[in-house]
């Protein structure tokens, strides 16, 4: 999290956005453990390619490690200098283009995503403050 750190030196904002896949179970029963690692990268590439500002970024994060196959369950979105209320735009065409890969690659499952948006300096002044908030 030192963009959190860069943000707080800087004195500026910044919105942190985690999206994972309510309905991941479905999809790691339609994949096999090995493919699932190339679908999660392709994730990752897709909500890459909606960035539109320079040091935005898109990251695939697993809540296991990678030999489960299950990395890339989630992936954040971190846009520095930017509010809260910039975020629906933002996140918006990252979301489509995620339902987009999921759907192609799915074999009929129908994706739930969920996201949590957090901004700093709003929601916490420090890197651990908004982590335990996107965590909920």
């Amino acid at each position: 999290m030192d963009h959190v750190k860069e943000a707080a030196h800087d004195e500026s904002s910044m919105v942190i956005a985690r999206v994972w896949i309510k309905n991941l179970s479905a999809f790691l029963n339609a994949f096999e453990r090995r493919q699932w690692p190339l679908l999660s990268k392709k994730l990752e590439d897709s909500a890459k390619e909606t960035l539109r500002r320079r040091g935005d970024m898109a990251v695939a994060v697993g809540s296991e490690d990678r030999q489960s196959g299950k990395d890339g369950s989630q992936i954040y979105f971190m846009f520095p200098q930017a509010l809260k209320s910039d975020s629906p735009a933002m996140l918006n065409r990252g979301l489509e283009h995620l339902r987009e890969v999921l759907s192609k690659e799915s074999a009929g499952i129908r994706p739930e995503l969920e996201c949590v948006i957090v901004t700093y300096p709003e929601d916490g002044s420090t890197a651990d403050e908004l982590i335990e908030k996107l965590s909920r």
